[in-house]
C-alpha cells in the first residue's frame, strides 16, 4: 500500500446542500437537520477523495499511467462500501418505518416528503410518481426501493441519479392522482444546451 495524505477535508456548509438542489416553494418543508447532513456528506466526500488519491498513488508506484477520473470510476463502482438509501437517510437523521401500513394519512405525507427531500440531499430524484397515491409511493419506497443494495457514494454536484417510476404500460389506472412531480426537488444546474449544427 502506498502512503497518501489522509487528512483531506471537503468543507461543506449547510447552505451548500440547499444550493445544490432546486426546492419548490410549494412543497412541504425540508424537515432535515442540514448541519448533520453536511457533516455526514463532508466525511464521506473526504474519505472518497482520500481513497481515489490512494488508487492513483498505487498505479503511479507501479509505473502505470494514473488518471484521477479512472480511479474515481473504479472507486465508485468497485471499492466504495455497500449500503442502502435507507441507511444513508438514517445517517442524515431521517428515521423511517419499515412500511406504511399503520401510518395515518398525515404521517404518510410527512414521511413521504422526508424521503423525497432526504434523497434529494443525496443527489437522488424521483420522477414519474403522479400515478401513485402518497401511501402507495411511500409503501413502494419503504418496502423496496430504499432497501436495495448500492455503493455508498456521496452526492456530487456533477452527477445525479433519477428513479423513474413511470409505468411501462399506461392504462386508466395509471392516470395522475397527484401533481407531486411538479413539486419534487431537482438538481440545481443548467441543462445542457443543444449546439446548432451547420
Amino acid at each position: 500500500m502506498v502512503a497518501v495524505k489522509k487528512n483531506i477535508k471537503c468543507k461543506i456548509k449547510p447552505e451548500d446542500l440547499l444550493a445544490a438542489v432546486v426546492w419548490n416553494p410549494g412543497a412541504p418543508p425540508l424537515n432535515i437537520d442540514l448541519g448533520l447532513a453536511a457533516k455526514v456528506i463532508e466525511k464521506k466526500r473526504s474519505k472518497r477523495t482520500a481513497m481515489i488519491d490512494e488508487l492513483v498513488a498505487e498505479e503511479k508506484a507501479k509505473g502505470r499511467p494514473a488518471e484521477r477520473i479512472v480511479a474515481a470510476i473504479i472507486y465508485d463502482a468497485e471499492k466504495a462500501p455497500r449500503s442502502t438509501n435507507r441507511k444513508q437517510l438514517a445517517e442524515l437523521g431521517v428515521e423511517l418505518p419499515k412500511d406504511a401500513t399503520c401510518l395515518t394519512n398525515e404521517e404518510v405525507h410527512l414521511f413521504l416528503w422526508r424521503v423525497i427531500n432526504g434523497l434529494a440531499l443525496l443527489g437522488i430524484y424521483l420522477v414519474g410518481t403522479n400515478h401513485l397515491s402518497d401511501r402507495n409511493l411511500l409503501g413502494l419506497l419503504l418496502t423496496s426501493i430504499i432497501d436495495e443494495q448500492i455503493r455508498d457514494i456521496p452526492p456530487n454536484p456533477d452527477v445525479s441519479e433519477f428513479i423513474d417510476l413511470t409505468p411501462c404500460k399506461t392504462s386508466s389506472e395509471d392516470l395522475a392522482v397527484s401533481f407531486r412531480d411538479s413539486l419534487t426537488p431537482r438538481p440545481n444546474r443548467p441543462l445542457p444546451t443543444a449546439t446548432p449544427t451547420a
